[in-house]
């Protein structure tokens, strides 16, 4: 979305659309949402956590992030949404990252 665009420094020029959310979130972020927040959000539904995204020159940006698991009749996953809003800073107690 526009917002989100505008955030991360993304330009209506650039490709956006072929960007992966992983290459836009520092790599503790990555593999915290996969070892955690996926799991978490399968088995109930919902996550919501504080992790990170990084704008196109590489500044990490805190995020304050929900992570909803879609599912069928069958209750298997579908697909996952997101939405992560930005926070002024992530601190140690609250953050995966734990101060690094």
């Amino acid at each position: 979305n526009a917002a989100g665009k505008k955030m991360l420094g993304i330009t209506d020029e650039m490709e956006g659309g072929n960007l992966k959310i992983t290459s836009l979130q520092p790599g503790w972020a990555v593999r915290y949402i996969a070892d955690e927040a996926i799991p978490h959000a399968t088995k109930n539904g919902i996550w919501r956590g504080e992790t990170a995204l990084l704008s196109i020159d590489k500044k990490e940006i805190p995020v304050s992030q929900v992570i909803i698991a879609h599912k069928n009749e069958k209750g298997e996953v579908e697909y996952f949404s997101t939405i992560a809003r930005e926070i002024k800073e992530a601190t140690p107690s609250n953050s995966p990252k734990g101060g690094e």
